[in-house]
Protein backbone atom coordinates (compact mmCIF):
# COMPACT_ATOMS: atom_id res chain seq x y z
CA UNK A 1 0.00 0.00 0.00
CA UNK A 2 3.30 2.50 -0.18
CA UNK A 3 3.17 2.12 -4.07
CA UNK A 4 6.09 -0.35 -4.64
CA UNK A 5 6.01 -3.88 -6.32
CA UNK A 6 3.42 -2.14 -8.90
CA UNK A 7 2.06 -5.14 -11.65
CA UNK A 8 -0.39 -5.03 -14.41
CA UNK A 9 -3.15 -7.51 -13.76
CA UNK A 10 -5.16 -7.19 -16.78
CA UNK A 11 -4.25 -4.96 -19.79
CA UNK A 12 -6.71 -6.54 -22.92
CA UNK A 13 -9.80 -7.07 -23.80
CA UNK A 14 -10.75 -3.94 -21.96
CA UNK A 15 -13.38 -0.91 -22.80
CA UNK A 16 -14.00 1.61 -20.64
CA UNK A 17 -13.33 0.23 -17.08
CA UNK A 18 -15.09 1.91 -14.55
CA UNK A 19 -15.87 0.70 -11.20
CA UNK A 20 -13.72 -1.61 -9.11
CA UNK A 21 -14.53 -4.00 -6.26
CA UNK A 22 -12.67 -6.88 -4.19
CA UNK A 23 -14.35 -9.63 -2.96
CA UNK A 24 -12.28 -10.63 -0.44
CA UNK A 25 -14.57 -13.44 0.85
CA UNK A 26 -14.26 -15.10 -2.61
CA UNK A 27 -10.72 -13.83 -3.54
CA UNK A 28 -12.06 -12.58 -6.61
CA UNK A 29 -11.57 -8.67 -8.35
CA UNK A 30 -14.63 -7.66 -10.09
CA UNK A 31 -14.55 -4.11 -12.64
CA UNK A 32 -17.60 -2.67 -14.50
CA UNK A 33 -16.91 -1.40 -17.87
CA UNK A 34 -18.92 0.96 -19.95
CA UNK A 35 -17.72 0.09 -22.82
CA UNK A 36 -20.92 -2.34 -23.17
CA UNK A 37 -23.08 -1.12 -20.90
CA UNK A 38 -23.62 2.55 -18.82
CA UNK A 39 -21.97 1.24 -15.21
CA UNK A 40 -19.74 3.87 -12.75
CA UNK A 41 -19.41 2.52 -9.78
CA UNK A 42 -19.34 -0.45 -8.05
CA UNK A 43 -19.18 -2.14 -4.34
CA UNK A 44 -20.18 -5.59 -2.84
CA UNK A 45 -21.74 -6.10 0.41
CA UNK A 46 -22.56 -9.79 1.56
CA UNK A 47 -23.87 -11.42 -1.41
CA UNK A 48 -24.77 -9.40 -3.49
CA UNK A 49 -23.05 -6.74 -6.16
CA UNK A 50 -24.14 -2.75 -6.45
CA UNK A 51 -23.47 -0.36 -9.26
CA UNK A 52 -25.03 2.52 -10.22
CA UNK A 53 -26.04 3.01 -13.86
CA UNK A 54 -25.81 6.24 -15.76
CA UNK A 55 -28.25 5.27 -18.71
CA UNK A 56 -30.96 3.75 -16.71
CA UNK A 57 -30.05 6.54 -13.48
CA UNK A 58 -30.33 3.59 -11.23
CA UNK A 59 -28.96 1.64 -8.60
CA UNK A 60 -28.58 -1.56 -9.37
CA UNK A 61 -28.33 -5.02 -7.55
CA UNK A 62 -27.53 -8.39 -8.74
CA UNK A 63 -26.23 -12.02 -6.97
CA UNK A 64 -22.39 -11.75 -7.00
CA UNK A 65 -21.72 -14.94 -8.16
CA UNK A 66 -23.37 -15.36 -11.16
CA UNK A 67 -25.32 -11.91 -11.67
CA UNK A 68 -29.05 -13.41 -11.39
CA UNK A 69 -31.79 -11.62 -9.68
CA UNK A 70 -31.25 -8.43 -10.77
CA UNK A 71 -33.27 -5.75 -9.39
CA UNK A 72 -33.66 -1.68 -9.13
CA UNK A 73 -33.10 -0.58 -5.57
CA UNK A 74 -33.77 3.50 -6.45
CA UNK A 75 -34.65 4.71 -9.96
CA UNK A 76 -34.85 8.42 -11.40
CA UNK A 77 -31.42 9.51 -9.40
CA UNK A 78 -29.60 11.73 -12.36
CA UNK A 79 -25.84 12.25 -12.18
CA UNK A 80 -24.52 9.21 -10.57
CA UNK A 81 -20.87 8.49 -9.90
CA UNK A 82 -19.64 6.31 -7.48
CA UNK A 83 -21.00 4.27 -4.94
CA UNK A 84 -19.68 2.35 -1.49
CA UNK A 85 -21.86 -0.13 0.64
CA UNK A 86 -21.22 0.53 4.34
CA UNK A 87 -21.20 -2.72 6.75
CA UNK A 88 -20.59 -1.07 10.54
CA UNK A 89 -20.18 -5.09 11.49
CA UNK A 90 -18.07 -6.13 9.12
CA UNK A 91 -14.26 -6.33 10.97
CA UNK A 92 -12.09 -3.91 10.91
CA UNK A 93 -8.68 -6.03 10.81
CA UNK A 94 -5.07 -5.07 12.43
CA UNK A 95 -3.81 -1.38 12.15
CA UNK A 96 -0.05 -1.28 11.24
CA UNK A 97 0.74 1.34 11.83
CA UNK A 98 -1.66 1.97 15.20
CA UNK A 99 1.99 2.52 17.64
CA UNK A 100 2.68 5.80 17.38
CA UNK A 101 1.81 5.80 13.57
CA UNK A 102 4.43 3.36 12.87
CA UNK A 103 6.96 5.25 13.74
CA UNK A 104 6.65 7.94 11.06
CA UNK A 105 6.32 11.29 11.60
CA UNK A 106 3.94 11.72 8.46
CA UNK A 107 2.33 8.89 6.37
CA UNK A 108 2.68 5.68 7.72
CA UNK A 109 1.45 3.42 4.79
CA UNK A 110 1.32 -0.73 5.46
CA UNK A 111 3.10 -3.05 3.34
CA UNK A 112 2.66 -7.46 3.58
CA UNK A 113 5.80 -7.21 5.53
CA UNK A 114 5.60 -4.46 7.78
CA UNK A 115 4.86 -0.70 7.18
CA UNK A 116 6.84 2.09 5.28
CA UNK A 117 7.29 5.66 5.99
CA UNK A 118 6.15 8.59 3.54
CA UNK A 119 6.16 12.23 3.18
CA UNK A 120 4.01 14.26 1.60
CA UNK A 121 4.00 15.19 -2.47
CA UNK A 122 7.60 16.75 -3.09
CA UNK A 123 9.14 16.58 0.44
CA UNK A 124 11.88 14.31 0.81
CA UNK A 125 12.01 11.10 3.44
CA UNK A 126 15.12 11.96 5.77
CA UNK A 127 17.94 9.52 5.91
CA UNK A 128 16.42 8.15 9.22
CA UNK A 129 13.77 6.66 6.61
CA UNK A 130 11.12 8.22 9.56
CA UNK A 131 10.98 11.53 9.34
CA UNK A 132 10.49 14.42 7.13
CA UNK A 133 10.68 18.28 6.91
CA UNK A 134 6.93 20.41 6.82
CA UNK A 135 8.27 21.80 3.62
CA UNK A 136 10.54 20.75 0.66
CA UNK A 137 13.72 23.16 1.16
CA UNK A 138 13.54 24.72 -2.67
CA UNK A 139 10.41 25.38 -4.45
CA UNK A 140 8.41 27.27 -7.23
CA UNK A 141 4.70 29.27 -5.32
CA UNK A 142 2.62 30.59 -8.37
CA UNK A 143 -1.21 31.53 -8.97
CA UNK A 144 -3.65 30.91 -10.93
CA UNK A 145 -5.99 33.59 -10.04
CA UNK A 146 -8.42 31.39 -7.66
CA UNK A 147 -5.55 29.70 -5.89
CA UNK A 148 -2.19 29.14 -5.06
CA UNK A 149 -0.23 26.15 -5.62
CA UNK A 150 3.41 25.15 -4.58
CA UNK A 151 5.73 22.86 -6.99
CA UNK A 152 8.98 21.40 -4.96
CA UNK A 153 12.00 21.23 -6.14
CA UNK A 154 13.73 19.05 -4.41
CA UNK A 155 11.91 15.98 -5.61
CA UNK A 156 11.74 14.64 -9.41
CA UNK A 157 8.40 14.48 -8.91
CA UNK A 158 6.67 18.39 -9.92
CA UNK A 159 3.11 17.83 -9.45
CA UNK A 160 2.10 20.99 -8.10
CA UNK A 161 0.29 20.93 -4.04
CA UNK A 162 -2.58 23.51 -3.56
CA UNK A 163 -1.47 25.90 -0.88
CA UNK A 164 -5.27 26.03 1.26
CA UNK A 165 -5.29 29.89 1.70
CA UNK A 166 -8.90 30.92 2.20
CA UNK A 167 -11.32 33.75 0.18
CA UNK A 168 -9.30 33.45 -3.20
CA UNK A 169 -10.69 35.28 -5.90
CA UNK A 170 -8.51 36.97 -8.22
CA UNK A 171 -4.55 36.42 -7.18
CA UNK A 172 -2.68 38.54 -9.39
CA UNK A 173 0.65 38.66 -7.88
CA UNK A 174 2.76 37.25 -4.82
CA UNK A 175 6.01 36.80 -3.10
CA UNK A 176 7.26 35.22 -0.17
CA UNK A 177 8.80 36.69 2.84
CA UNK A 178 11.53 33.58 4.19
CA UNK A 179 12.13 35.27 7.64
CA UNK A 180 8.76 34.64 8.48
CA UNK A 181 7.59 32.19 6.58
CA UNK A 182 4.58 34.42 5.06
CA UNK A 183 3.16 34.30 1.70
CA UNK A 184 1.94 37.91 0.34
CA UNK A 185 -0.36 38.48 -2.55
CA UNK A 186 -2.61 40.59 -4.25
CA UNK A 187 -6.04 39.71 -5.12
CA UNK A 188 -7.74 42.51 -7.39
CA UNK A 189 -11.43 41.36 -7.29
CA UNK A 190 -11.30 42.53 -3.50
CA UNK A 191 -8.46 44.94 -4.49
CA UNK A 192 -6.73 44.04 -0.97
CA UNK A 193 -2.93 42.63 0.10
CA UNK A 194 -3.09 40.24 2.21
CA UNK A 195 -0.22 37.54 3.67
CA UNK A 196 -1.11 34.40 5.25
CA UNK A 197 0.94 31.19 6.43
CA UNK A 198 2.41 28.81 3.41
CA UNK A 199 -0.20 26.08 5.63
CA UNK A 200 -3.04 28.77 4.59
CA UNK A 201 -3.32 29.54 8.32
CA UNK A 202 -3.09 33.06 9.85
CA UNK A 203 -4.69 34.53 6.48
CA UNK A 204 -5.04 39.04 7.64
CA UNK A 205 -5.35 42.01 5.14
CA UNK A 206 -2.55 44.35 4.80
CA UNK A 207 -3.91 46.98 3.01
CA UNK A 208 -7.16 47.41 2.13
CA UNK A 209 -7.94 50.79 0.94
CA UNK A 210 -6.80 52.74 -1.80
CA UNK A 211 -5.80 49.82 -4.44
CA UNK A 212 -6.83 49.61 -7.91
CA UNK A 213 -5.49 46.86 -9.97
CA UNK A 214 -2.33 46.34 -8.19
CA UNK A 215 -0.41 43.86 -10.53
CA UNK A 216 2.79 43.64 -8.97
CA UNK A 217 4.30 43.18 -5.62
CA UNK A 218 7.74 42.50 -3.61
CA UNK A 219 9.02 41.98 -0.47
CA UNK A 220 12.11 43.48 0.98
CA UNK A 221 13.37 40.45 2.90
CA UNK A 222 16.23 42.66 4.46
CA UNK A 223 14.07 45.98 5.48
CA UNK A 224 10.91 43.96 6.26
CA UNK A 225 8.76 46.44 3.71
CA UNK A 226 6.80 45.76 0.81
CA UNK A 227 6.70 47.23 -2.69
CA UNK A 228 3.61 47.28 -5.32
CA UNK A 229 2.63 48.53 -8.34
CA UNK A 230 -1.00 49.60 -9.02
CA UNK A 231 -1.78 49.81 -12.92
CA UNK A 232 -5.34 51.76 -11.95
CA UNK A 233 -4.02 54.60 -10.30
CA UNK A 234 -0.21 54.31 -12.19
CA UNK A 235 1.90 54.70 -8.82
CA UNK A 236 4.41 52.75 -7.30
CA UNK A 237 4.09 52.70 -3.25
CA UNK A 238 5.76 50.99 -0.41
CA UNK A 239 4.61 49.84 3.04
CA UNK A 240 6.15 47.88 5.96
CA UNK A 241 5.33 44.39 6.02
CA UNK A 242 2.09 44.96 8.41
CA UNK A 243 0.54 47.65 6.15
CA UNK A 244 1.77 50.76 7.93
CA UNK A 245 3.63 53.47 6.98
CA UNK A 246 2.08 53.45 3.57
CA UNK A 247 4.03 55.88 0.94
CA UNK A 248 3.90 56.60 -2.25
CA UNK A 249 7.56 56.53 -4.29
CA UNK A 250 6.25 57.28 -7.89
CA UNK A 251 3.16 58.96 -9.55
CA UNK A 252 4.47 60.44 -12.74
CA UNK A 253 5.82 59.21 -16.03
CA UNK A 254 4.03 55.65 -15.80
CA UNK A 255 1.29 54.11 -17.68
CA UNK A 256 0.80 50.75 -16.85
CA UNK A 257 3.41 49.42 -14.36
CA UNK A 258 3.41 45.76 -14.13
CA UNK A 259 5.87 43.63 -12.48
CA UNK A 260 8.08 45.00 -9.72
CA UNK A 261 11.54 43.66 -8.16
CA UNK A 262 13.34 44.16 -5.08
CA UNK A 263 17.18 44.15 -4.91
CA UNK A 264 17.82 44.90 -1.16
CA UNK A 265 21.69 46.42 -1.67
CA UNK A 266 20.42 48.33 -4.82
CA UNK A 267 17.04 49.52 -5.17
CA UNK A 268 13.39 48.57 -6.93
CA UNK A 269 13.29 47.56 -10.62
CA UNK A 270 9.97 47.59 -12.69
CA UNK A 271 8.65 47.46 -16.41
CA UNK A 272 5.92 49.60 -17.91
CA UNK A 273 3.68 47.60 -20.34
CA UNK A 274 2.50 50.71 -21.87
CA UNK A 275 5.87 52.79 -22.25
CA UNK A 276 7.38 49.42 -23.02
CA UNK A 277 10.59 49.82 -20.51
CA UNK A 278 12.48 48.92 -17.60
CA UNK A 279 13.05 50.83 -14.85
CA UNK A 280 14.59 51.79 -11.85
CA UNK A 281 14.87 53.43 -8.65
CA UNK A 282 16.79 53.56 -5.49
CA UNK A 283 14.78 51.92 -2.62
CA UNK A 284 13.49 55.31 -1.66
CA UNK A 285 12.01 56.06 -5.53
CA UNK A 286 14.75 58.63 -5.95
CA UNK A 287 18.26 57.97 -9.09
CA UNK A 288 15.36 56.82 -11.12
CA UNK A 289 16.63 55.77 -14.51
CA UNK A 290 15.52 53.59 -17.61
CA UNK A 291 17.44 50.38 -18.18
CA UNK A 292 15.58 49.30 -20.78
CA UNK A 293 13.48 50.70 -24.08
CA UNK A 294 11.96 50.09 -26.08
CA UNK A 295 10.78 46.44 -24.75
CA UNK A 296 7.58 44.74 -26.25
CA UNK A 297 4.90 45.28 -23.74
CA UNK A 298 7.25 43.76 -20.62
CA UNK A 299 4.82 41.63 -18.54
CA UNK A 300 7.13 39.85 -15.84
CA UNK A 301 10.86 40.82 -14.37
CA UNK A 302 12.69 38.89 -11.76
CA UNK A 303 15.91 39.40 -10.35
CA UNK A 304 18.85 36.92 -10.41
CA UNK A 305 21.40 36.68 -7.24
CA UNK A 306 25.01 35.19 -7.10
CA UNK A 307 25.60 31.87 -5.44
CA UNK A 308 29.31 33.38 -5.02
CA UNK A 309 31.40 36.51 -7.13
CA UNK A 310 32.36 33.58 -9.80
CA UNK A 311 29.01 31.51 -10.04
CA UNK A 312 27.13 31.79 -12.90
CA UNK A 313 23.30 30.65 -13.51
CA UNK A 314 21.98 28.60 -16.66
CA UNK A 315 18.45 29.15 -17.48
CA UNK A 316 16.75 28.43 -20.81
CA UNK A 317 20.48 27.81 -22.21
CA UNK A 318 21.76 31.09 -21.58
CA UNK A 319 24.48 31.98 -19.19
CA UNK A 320 24.05 34.60 -16.73
CA UNK A 321 26.20 37.23 -15.36
CA UNK A 322 25.97 37.25 -11.72
CA UNK A 323 23.69 40.29 -10.90
CA UNK A 324 21.44 40.28 -13.53
CA UNK A 325 17.65 41.19 -14.10
CA UNK A 326 15.75 39.34 -16.52
CA UNK A 327 11.97 40.05 -18.03
CA UNK A 328 9.66 38.74 -20.43
CA UNK A 329 7.89 40.33 -23.20
CA UNK A 330 4.28 39.59 -23.06
CA UNK A 331 4.44 37.65 -26.32
CA UNK A 332 6.83 35.58 -24.37
CA UNK A 333 9.77 36.02 -26.89
CA UNK A 334 12.02 32.78 -26.71
CA UNK A 335 15.27 35.03 -26.41
CA UNK A 336 15.99 35.77 -22.62
CA UNK A 337 17.48 39.83 -21.77
CA UNK A 338 19.45 40.67 -19.28
CA UNK A 339 20.84 43.67 -17.29
CA UNK A 340 23.97 43.41 -15.64
CA UNK A 341 23.93 45.65 -12.86
CA UNK A 342 26.68 47.70 -12.35
CA UNK A 343 27.35 46.95 -8.88
CA UNK A 344 28.05 43.07 -7.79
CA UNK A 345 25.43 41.77 -5.82
CA UNK A 346 26.22 40.21 -2.61
CA UNK A 347 26.75 36.63 -1.81
CA UNK A 348 23.82 34.39 -1.31
CA UNK A 349 23.39 30.85 -0.67
CA UNK A 350 20.32 30.73 -2.82
CA UNK A 351 17.71 33.47 -5.08
CA UNK A 352 14.79 35.08 -5.36
CA UNK A 353 12.50 35.38 -8.06
CA UNK A 354 8.99 37.49 -8.64
CA UNK A 355 6.72 38.03 -11.61
CA UNK A 356 3.69 38.33 -12.50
Amino acid sequence: MDGSDRVVLISNNLGWPNGLAIDTAGSQLLWADAHTEHPYGLTLLGSHIYWTDWQSRSIQRADKNNGANTITVRANLPGLMDIQAVDRERPLGFNKCAWRNGGCTHLCLPRPNGTSCACPTGIQLKGDGRSCDNSPETYLIFSNRVSVRRISLDTSDHTDVHIPVPELHNVISLDYDSVDGKLYYTDVTLDVIRRANLDGSGMETVISQGLKTTDGLAVDWVARNMYWTDTGRNTIEVARLDGTCRKVLVNNSLDEPRAIAVFPSKGIFWVDAHLDRIESSDLTGKLRQILVSPVLHPFALTQVLSLTHSAQLRITGLTLPRGCLLYSPALFDSSAHCVILIVASPSSSSYRTHST
